[in-house]
């Protein structure tokens, strides 16, 4: 679903996921490898959803180039993995909304310390066969190298009763 390039990194790696599978790999332009570097269904704590590992969903990576941030659309956590380490990464941090809330956009703001994100990725209603609708919440994080967690000052914002006109679905951000 998304692939990140490691800042910094000196042979230009990048990471990716597999949504289906749970998988995290670390990608060697350099060399033409990939290795499978984490399995999001070890992530503790485990939650047991239809499809393994969670359905990881988007990436966000501290400019650091240390930590990798993802949703995990059915288990309803944001992860938090060290990948200093490019062939073994290790949980850092989980912070858990809920089975089936679905984060799916992340979203690091410019200075790294807050992470938005969106718990929706995509209802094509009565006509279409994908119906991924997560609860419809934007949540932000706060994101230290440690670990994550809710930021208190920010009042999570419900999009099925944000505006007069009903429900929104939120997909992805865009923040000053």
């Amino acid at each position: 679903m998304d692939v990140k390039l490691i800042p910094g990194d000196s042979h230009g790696r990048a990471v990716t996921s597999n949504m289906f599978t749970g998988l995290v790999y670390t990608v060697d332009p350099s060399n033409g490898s990939v290795v499978q570097a984490f399995d999001c269904e070890t992530i503790t704590p485990h939650v047991d959803v239809p499809v393994r590992g969670g359905m990881t969903q988007l990436l966000a990576m501290p400019r650091s180039g240390r930590r990798l941030i993802f949703g995990l659309f059915q288990a309803g956590q944001v992860g938090m993995l060290d990948i200093t380490n490019p062939n073994e990464f290790k949980q850092v941090s989980v912070v858990s909304f809920g089975k089936d809330s679905g984060p799916h956009s992340v979203h690091l703001t410019h200075d790294d310390k807050r992470l938005v994100v969106s718990d929706y990725f995509l209802n094509e209603d009565d006509v279409g066969k994908i119906h991924f609708e997560g609860d419809h919440k934007l949540h932000v994080l706060n994101v230290r190298d440690d670990g994550l967690s809710v930021d208190p000052a920010f009042q999570v914002v419900d999009f099925n009763t944000a505006f007069p006109t009903g429900p929104a679905r939120p997909h992805g951000v865009g923040m000053k």
